[in-house]
């Protein structure tokens, strides 16, 4: 369980541009790592670095000891997220991961 590392990224709010008339769709990106479900902030796909560059900096490691309890509420959260929102782009980012991943986002 030390090792899992995921990223989750679903459709969030259209957001109007002040230079444009059309509304451009956001994403909501979470990481979850180490029994920490972090919500990043909604983003455009027009900029994958800033995504990268966001779940890179809250990527951790941590040595810390699991009790079965927590690992017991983390398996409860994160069947609820991911039941609560099954759709969008789950990737295992366990081994690292490539800015490529995040643009075969397509829904």
């Amino acid at each position: 369980m030390k090792k899992l590392k995921v990223v989750h990224i679903d459709k969030s709010f259209k957001i109007k541009s002040p230079d444009s008339k059309k509304k451009k769709q956001t994403y909501a990106v979470f990481v979850i790592d180490f029994f920490n479900i972090i919500d990043l902030g909604d983003f455009g796909l027009d900029r994958p670095d800033l995504i990268y560059e966001a779940i890179s900096k809250n990527i951790r490691n941590s040595s810390q000891d699991i009790s079965d309890e927590i690992v017991e509420r983390f398996s409860i959260v994160s069947y609820f997220l991911y039941r609560s929102k099954p759709s969008g782009l789950w990737l295992n980012i366990s081994d690292g991961f490539d800015k490529k991943e995040i643009l075969k986002f397509t829904i």
